[in-house]
């Protein structure tokens, strides 16, 4: 008769290690006769599996980050390394999700007649050599 793991039973896993110890409980619960509890069970683990796929193959390299954020490349190091931004990928070669960049706040550009104006010095300056909108 199937039976759940140490790993299982200590709380504390890996996401591999939960699909894994999921699907041991629905064996368990199969064993048992809740052959309906035990395919939500397998549901749950083919799920979590199919999400880790999709998280992991949207990863971006630092290049990606720089551009999609504004940030510098330095700025998002320090913030792994502070632990505010997660690396998903190896200290030589940082990998970051999407979902987790940080945003700057005036990344959007202000339009000012044909010119782009994208910092707070080009717009004073526009504004003292009297550009209007």
């Amino acid at each position: 008769m199937p039976h759940l793991s140490t790993a299982a039973q200590s709380g504390a896993l890996s996401i591999p290690e939960r699909i894994q110890a999921w699907r041991e409980a629905a064996a368990v619960l199969r064993c048992y006769g809740h052959d309906h509890t035990a395919d939500v069970v397998e549901r749950m683990a083919a799920e979590l599996e199919a999400d880790t796929r999709t998280t992991e193959a949207a990863r971006i390299g630092m290049a990606e980050a720089v551009e999609r954020t504004g940030y510098t490349r330095g700025h998002l190091r320090r913030l792994i390394r502070d632990g505010k931004l997660r690396n998903v990928g190896s200290e030589e070669e940082p990998l970051l999700l999407p979902s987790e960049l940080p945003r700057k706040p005036a990344l959007s550009l202000a339009k000012m007649g044909d010119e782009m104006v994208d910092s707070k010095t080009q717009v004073i300056r526009a504004v003292v050599a009297g550009k209007q909108r």
